[in-house]
């Protein structure tokens, strides 16, 4: 055999082929999606929108004329002067009189605060006696006669007003009890508070 001849039968140096995958941080093997397509058909279909959309004409523009409203009147408004209640107080803060405008309600003997038990039962009771029949019932009374309950913005007693005139070393449990009477009462069937005047102001005394 010549030199620098070879065999054919002689065997050939076998040739490898490697291949490189590519792996996440994991160690899990990637998947790479060809985003070239799907923006492409993106793309078209945003061509497609743009060349398709119509501008139609606004439905029920027929370029009409109205008239121009009447202003609102607003609520009527009310013709009755305030309620002025006054309350006058004994030296040591219970009350003394009660009056609605120039009419008295009622005269109160003082009430001595005590730290008996006894006495401080019939106090209590005395003025509990006091709110009944002269808060909840004489001056809730002549004001209810007067406007009614507030049932909406057109009852008369929606525009009403109440002034308060204390004394100023008055109790102040007679200045809510008199609010409470003035302001509503809970209805007794269903149990809900209807309301009568909500305006109330305090004023000093006039001289």
């Amino acid at each position: 055999m010549p030199p620098g001849s070879t065999s054919d039968n002689s065997p050939q140096p076998a040739t490898r082929r490697m291949k490189i995958r590519k792996t996440t941080i994991g160690g899990e093997e990637g998947i790479q999606i060809n985003m070239t397509p799907m923006i492409d058909v993106v793309f078209q279909l945003l061509v497609f929108f743009i060349f398709t959309f119509k501008i139609v004409q606004q439905e029920g523009d027929f370029n009409i004329t109205m008239p121009q409203t009447a202003p609102n009147p607003g609520p009527p408004s009310s013709n009755l002067p305030p309620f002025r209640v006054q309350m006058t107080a004994h030296p040591g803060g219970s009350l003394a009189e009660l009056k609605l405008a120039d009419s008295v309600l009622g005269s109160f003997p003082p009430i001595a605060e005590s730290d008996d038990p006894d006495v401080s039962a019939r106090n209590e009771a005395t003025k509990e006696a006091i709110r009944r029949q002269f808060f909840k019932g004489a001056l809730r009374q002549r004001i209810l006669d007067t406007v009614g309950y507030n049932t909406g913005p057109n009852a008369p007693a929606a525009n009403a007003k109440v002034e308060l005139d204390c004394d100023r070393h008055l109790n102040y449990e007679w200045v809510i009890a008199a609010v409470t009477a003035v302001s509503g009462e809970i209805d007794p069937v269903k149990k809900q508070r209807v309301p009568i005047i909500e305006q109330i102001e305090f004023k000093p005394r006039l001289q």
